[in-house]
């Protein structure tokens, strides 16, 4: 989870569901503090999904950086440009 305080945009990334581990997920949802009003993001393409990765905000973009899919851990950098919507 990470925040823009200009925008008061909170952005989740990924995660696990119930069955730890065995329900990882790979979406990314916007939640607007001002409106109380979620969103949820569609990128030009998809990542693997993971949970316990880690994530900051910078420039409009988020900046994700590993992650395991359960038994294995990822050393992947993966960024999201928030303005084109585009993973690289």
């Amino acid at each position: 989870m990470v925040l823009d305080n200009e925008s008061g945009l909170i952005y989740i990334l990924c995660g696990s569901g119930p069955i730890f581990g065995h329900t990882n997920m790979n979406d990314i949802y916007e939640l607007n503090i001002h409106t109380n009003s979620w969103r949820k993001l569609i990128f030009d393409k998809l990542i693997d999904a993971r949970y316990g990765q880690f994530v900051v905000y910078y420039k409009r973009k988020l900046i994700l950086f590993g992650g395991t899919f359960g038994l294995t851990f990822s050393n992947e950098l993966i960024i999201f440009n928030l303005e084109t919507m585009q993973v690289s």
